[in-house]
């Protein structure tokens, strides 16, 4: 009933939001609104993105270049991989990865669908943008650049001057085919960094140092929610010997024995602990909770739980914009992948060039909407 109703508010948030826009005939000022959808054009943003693209021209050239290299790399990688994986699932089943579709309430639960917005707006305003500078750099205009609103995913967009585009050289529609998948991979490989160096990415604000376990999620009538422990508690020792992080709580839990009791010292107080056997180890001990380095915030104000929140969103974002740039290479018709495969067919002067293709276009489609049904047999819908 509660998501019912929250469900009942957003529709009507958003047909009154649609009402109001549509009675001001707002798209004289560029702003377009539609049932759940709105569209803001401006012409500052086209200006903003010339300047970047003819600042640093040769740069710019040189990169898409690299990129267009790269992007043949990117179409082998993602067909060779799902035909791998389809092979997996026939041969080697526990070893195949599952491929599925984001879809928010299905294969994305609502505790992660903010993560999952908020890589998603990353990954369109890179992918478009990209396009648009390429596009500038190699003199081809755009028609109109600005940003979005779709339900409750925020974005960029580009249009491309289509005829302009047309008339162009070959190796120029390369490098602007390319563009947007190489940024997201781009910015993909330096999220990664971030991850790898998370210690002095939170540094400014937060200590590099752990002093205790910051508790990001309990089991469902675990040892610790039975006893009243919370979400975002921190643990600071047990039975009284100091925890001052997740590694030094397994090598302490490792050597605890099932139906043993613990005293858990929290930033609320102690609590009485008696642990939990695992399900897959009957000599392992539990306590029923999901846990995470604490980091003391260097200003009172900052919350304990941020550098988790961080963790976890650089996390999905390097993992969407890495998945979604190499499926966007997918040599398939609507996508850059297949406008850069038909491009590079016409370069070779390939004969019967449509009607390959349009094959080639209906065996990717065939091996990733394989590899998805599997999956889903395999795996069933797997809410992240």
């Amino acid at each position: 009933m509660d998501a019912f109703i929250s469900l009942a508010l957003f529709i009507a948030i958003w047909l009154g939001l649609y009402v109001v826009l549509r009675s001001f005939r707002t798209e004289r000022w560029g702003l377009t609104a539609k049932p759940f959808y709105l569209i803001y054009r401006t012409a500052a943003l086209n200006r903003f993105m010339e300047r970047i693209a003819q600042r640093r021209r040769f740069a710019w050239l040189v990169a898409w270049n690299v990129s267009a290299a790269l992007a043949v790399g990117q179409i082998l990688f993602i067909f060779y991989s799902l035909v791998k994986n389809a092979y997996l699932f026939f041969q080697r089943p526990e070893e195949a990865a599952q491929v599925t579709l984001i879809v928010p309430g299905l294969t994305v639960s609502l505790e992660s669908l903010p993560y999952v917005l908020i890589s998603l707006a990353v990954v369109v305003v890179t992918h478009e943008f990209a396009h648009g500078i390429a596009s500038l750099a190699e003199k081809v205009p755009l028609k109109s650049a600005g940003i979005f609103l779709a339900v409750v995913l925020p974005g960029g967009f580009v249009e491309i001057d289509e005829e302009r585009l047309e008339k162009a050289g070959l190796p120029t529609k390369l490098r602007i085919f390319s563009a947007g998948s190489s940024a997201n991979i781009a910015v993909g490989m330096l999220v990664l960094l971030s991850i790898a160096n998370f210690t002095l990415t939170i540094s400014p604000f937060y200590s590099p140092d752990s002093s205790g376990v910051l508790i990001t999620g309990l089991v469902e009538e675990g040892a610790a929610e039975n006893v009243g422990i919370k979400k975002w508690d921190m643990i600071l020792s047990l039975n009284a010997t100091p925890v001052k992080g997740v590694d030094e709580l397994r090598e302490y839990m490792a050597k605890v024995k099932p139906n043993s009791t613990l005293k858990v010292t929290t930033g609320r107080g102690d609590f009485i602990v008696t642990t939990q056997t695992s399900p897959q180890n009957p000599g392992r001990a539990l306590i029923g909770i999901v846990p995470f380095n604490y980091y003391p915030p260097r200003v009172r104000s900052l919350p304990n739980e941020l550098p988790y929140q961080l963790y976890l969103t650089e996390n999905w974002m390097h993992m969407i914009l890495v998945s979604v740039a190499l499926l966007n290479m997918l040599p398939i018709g609507p996508l850059d992948g297949g406008k850069f495969a038909d491009t590079v067919l016409k370069i070779t002067k390939t004969k019967r060039s449509k009607e390959i293709g349009a094959a080639i276009t209906g065996v990717c489609i065939m091996i990733l909407g394989l590899n998805i049904v599997l999956s889903f047999l395999r795996f069933g819908l797997g809410r992240f």
